[in-house]
């Protein structure tokens, strides 16, 4: 009778977690799916419609979860390429001119997306699209959760002939989230056509 009790117990332990997480998970719907299209910085890193035209693509093949994104420019002045990588402080804003060559990236865990254009021999262009995350009380990335100091611990980039633009091979980003510290984001290449 009372190794029933005890298995009853789990079981209906079981059920309560897995209706809570249900309940959870659903009640993050219900949204509807707008991009959040308010851009910090004071340059579009894009200097021709066809790099647009890409980045919306590759924004509509991977949509966040809550519809919402919070996107940034920055410049990039690097002292020097290592071979095909990159690394530095990201400033707000970003470098005139034509950029020359662009390369994408993506985090496939949280849909976010990350731009790179070459705007002089030791200048880029960095874009980032996060995606919005709100947790149960407050919001990680978005809302009022504020972002600041970026550093790019690396950009591995490639000129790719099987996509039409380049791609970021690797990438890491951390920066200072007001919710909780210190954060990042990393990518890794993508192709979508």
């Amino acid at each position: 009778m009372k190794t029933k009790n005890v298995e009853f117990k789990k079981i209906a332990k079981g059920v309560m977690l897995l209706g809570l997480s249900s309940m959870l998970l659903t009640s993050c719907g219900g949204k509807k799916n707008q991009t959040n299209t308010g851009v910090t910085g004071n340059a579009p890193i894009f200097s021709n419609p066809q790099q647009q035209n890409d980045y919306n693509q590759l924004k509509a093949q991977y949509p966040c979860q809550s519809g919402q994104r919070v996107e940034q420019n920055f410049v990039l002045n690097v002292s020097g390429v290592q071979g095909n990588t990159i690394a530095g402080t990201m400033t707000p804003g970003g470098a005139p001119g034509a950029s020359t060559q662009s390369y994408f990236g993506i985090n496939t865990g949280f849909k976010d997306i990350m731009v790179i254009t070459q705007a002089g021999q030791n200048q880029f262009n960095v874009h980032l699209s996060l995606c919005a995350v709100q947790g149960q009380t407050t919001w990680f990335i978005g809302g009022d959760a504020q972002l600041s100091n970026f550093v790019l611990d690396f950009a591995t980039l490639n000129t790719s002939v099987s996509c039409s633009y380049g791609n970021i091979v690797q990438a890491n980003v951390r920066f200072t989230n007001s919710k909780f510290g210190q954060d990042g984001r990393s990518f890794t290449q993508v192709c979508w056509q």
